[in-house]
């Protein structure tokens, strides 16, 4: 791949929970760029840049290629790709199979409300286990309202559907999360942010975020082999 394009400095404040994707997508706005696959020489095939998150860290061409750029930015890389979540949720670093299962690399989703407060994609909204926003009690939407699309964060990013969708428009009526969902990704969200909380099941287990996530991980490997309505799944705590 061609070098990367030179002197270009951080100009806008990362947030903290913030993709990395979405940083550099910024940044490269903030000197009038249309998309981030201008500040690049491209001599390979640019389409991941297009179609892909590249919020996880690897030795795949394009992830290595933002994480460079990332660095030489002087931000902090690990802050703001999904792998600081690998040692809590499998234990080690994440096999194919289990990244795949994780986290989303094909498309995002994301809470209008979020958007219109300020425009980046957060990190989270690309794990596959939260489905809700807790900030505004909505649920986080994955397909274009317009056209039904699954929405690629490129897309996102320029705020608008290539059906011509504005992401921060919709309806709260179809957003609204219930309130059952929304207590269960209470607890998954405190798991996965905070590592030193303890969850207390009904039978006084407790459970740190690493046996949490180590049962929500033999349970979902489980369910690829039984039916959720198996006598076995009817009295889990989650």
């Amino acid at each position: 791949m061609g070098g990367v394009v030179m002197n270009e400095l951080l100009r806008i404040e990362p947030n903290s929970d913030e993709s990395l994707y979405s940083l550099l997508f910024r940044n490269s706005e903030s000197y009038h760029f249309m998309h981030l696959s201008i500040r690049f020489s491209l001599d390979v095939n640019s389409d991941p840049l297009y179609t892909k998150n590249l919020n996880y860290q690897s030795n795949a061409i394009w992830q290595e290629a933002l994480c460079k750029k990332a660095i030489e930015l002087g931000v902090d890389v690990d802050r703001h790709t999904l792998n600081q979540f690998d040692y809590l949720v499998f234990g080690n670093e994440a096999t194919l199979v289990e990244r795949k299962r994780m986290y989303a690399n094909k498309s995002t989703k994301y809470c209008r409300h979020c958007l219109k407060e300020q425009y980046y994609h957060r990190l989270k909204w690309d794990v596959n286990l939260i489905s809700v926003c807790l900030k505004h009690k909505c649920l986080l939407i994955d397909r274009c309202p317009s056209c039904g699309k699954e929405v690629k964060l490129s897309q996102l990013m320029q705020r608008y559907c290539p059906c011509g969708h504005d992401f921060t428009k919709g309806e709260d009526k179809k957003d609204s999360a219930p309130e059952e969902l929304i207590a269960a990704q209470e607890v998954i969200q405190r798991m996965l942010d905070d590592v030193h909380s303890i969850l207390t099941l009904n039978n006084g287990l407790n459970l740190d975020g690493e046996n949490y996530f180590r049962l929500f991980n033999l349970l979902s490997r489980l369910l690829d082999y039984f039916s959720g309505e198996h006598s076995i799944f009817s009295n889990l705590p989650f």
